[in-house]
């Protein structure tokens, strides 16, 4: 019985873990400042190394960390015909990503579905989540692109071909700081 009651977290490792988790950002923070101030970074370590590679080619691209993501989106008929290219794909794919976006309802995730140019082609989750989205300038049709946005989940997930999970600061662009 004494080794079950290890399993459930108690109220004090929560604590410990959100202290670690706001001390990272705040690292990361000071990180991203450094970088954007100078093109360095002095305690790599505090970095993945391919947010850090990613950040070098967004500054080589001399893209401004405090402009907004540039909203290159593509025409009401081009969306149209890359939703019918991919047509097959999103029906096939729909009904597994409403049923995870149902899994994350409520907690202001959303799925969203890219084709191999990383335009948005759809977009799976609760109405907030959708609302928040569309604020933010993220609808089917918009880039997400490297050369476009800067450093993101979604632009690093395709260029190494695995998943990613970026938070806040790990954005190049100050405008993304808010994501997950």
């Amino acid at each position: 019985m004494g080794a079950s009651a290890h399993l459930v977290p108690d109220e004090g490792s929560y604590l410990l873990e959100y202290r670690q988790f706001r001390e990272r950002l705040i690292k990361l923070r000071r990180v991203w400042e450094e970088f954007t101030k100078t093109g360095q970074v002095t305690e790599p370590e505090a970095l993945k190394p391919e947010v850090l590679a990613s950040w070098k080619r967004c500054r080589a691209r001399m893209l401004d960390p405090y402009d907004s993501p540039n909203m290159v989106s593509l025409s009401p008929d081009e969306l149209k015909n890359r939703l019918e290219e991919y047509r097959q794909v999103i029906g096939i794919a729909t009904p597994f990503l409403q049923a995870l976006a149902r899994s994350v309802q409520g907690s202001g995730f959303r799925i969203d579905f890219f084709d191999r140019e990383l335009f948005l082609l759809a977009q799976y989750g609760d109405e907030e989540a959708l609302r928040e989205a569309k604020e933010h300038g993220s609808t089917p049709g918009v880039s997400r692109s490297e050369i476009n946005c800067g450093t993101s989940a979604v632009n690093l997930a395709a260029r190494l071909q695995q998943p990613v999970q970026l938070v806040g600061p790990e954005h190049y662009k100050v405008a993304l700081h808010y994501w997950t």
